[in-house]
């Protein structure tokens, strides 16, 4: 049976209309997207789908990043950011549903004992809303529609004082 964090844990699928559950999955341990049909986790240099009908794992994106890296699954695209606390690498690695890398975005502002991918704390159709640690606020953005065109930058939104 899969674990995480030392307890015994899995997946099910909860209807609300008949109040039943439906079994998917052992937690396979490891922190990630967990959807309806499959998991989406990083481990050893990969981003990982754990297909629940098969109870199979497939590397489905062989990153060339070696660390603590957490997936993130979006209607769009997955992200892949460190989630150490020491946060050697302060970019956000952006794949679309082929695979593909589309794009690498800097994290420049990230400041004290702040995990990279905590930075990213929403998404809307146009944009990803990002935070800088101290606050927890959000504080800056990136354009979707610049993720691909080489032009993609982390913009700050122009707040008023709180």
């Amino acid at each position: 049976n899969g674990g995480y964090n030392g307890y015994d844990a899995s997946f099910g699928h909860w209807d609300m209309e008949t109040d039943t559950v439906t079994y998917l999955t052992d937690h396979p341990g490891i922190a990630g997207f967990y959807g309806r049909n499959a998991g989406y986790y990083y481990r050893d240099g990969a981003v990982i789908r754990l297909n629940y009908e098969t109870r199979e794992e497939e590397r489905i994106i062989e990153t060339g990043l070696y660390g603590d890296y957490y997936v993130m699954c979006f209607p769009d695209c997955l992200v892949v950011a460190d989630q150490s606390i020491e946060a050697q690498d302060n970019h956000f690695y952006i794949y679309n549903w082929a695979y593909e890398l589309v794009d690498t975005v800097e994290i420049p502002f990230l400041q004290g004992n702040f995990f990279v991918d905590q930075a990213l704390m929403a998404e809307t159709a146009e944009r990803f809303i990002l935070t800088d640690g101290i606050s927890w606020l959000p504080k800056y953005y990136i354009e979707k529609s610049e993720l691909g065109t080489g032009t993609v930058k982390v913009h700050a939104f122009n707040l008023p004082d709180f």
